[in-house]
């Protein structure tokens, strides 16, 4: 898995993953499929459009050294783009309490390994 390169207007560089979260902003829980994060986000594959601005509770868990660890937060949905029959969503972490950075500086950390 090789970071994407970092832009302006990235906090960090994004790491591709293939991982499910759980969207939980009603009486029906919505599955999208996360593509990629960074310290500051994710990105993201829908099956429905979600409006700019939009603040979703989102669920997921990432792979670490010893287990996987659960991640329960909001973020904030910066841009929605049509791709074939799919929305491109891109989505920023809103109030990441510190074990949640650590555990997300941790994944990023432990795959630049392979980009050495």
């Amino acid at each position: 898995m090789k970071p994407t390169k970092l832009t302006d207007s990235r906090c960090s560089e994004r790491i591709s993953i293939n991982r499910t979260v759980e969207i939980n902003n009603g009486s029906h829980p919505i599955s999208i499929k996360m593509v990629n994060i960074s310290n500051c986000g994710f990105g993201a594959l829908a099956s429905q459009v979600f409006q700019n601005g939009e603040i979703l509770k989102v669920e997921f868990s990432l792979p670490g050294y010893e287990q996987n660890s659960k991640i329960s937060l909001n973020a904030q949905v910066i841009h929605s783009t049509k791709v074939n029959n799919n929305f491109l969503i891109g989505l920023s972490f809103q109030d990441l309490t510190p074990h949640q950075k650590l555990v997300i500086k941790e994944f990023s950390n432990f795959h630049k390994r392979f980009d050495a």
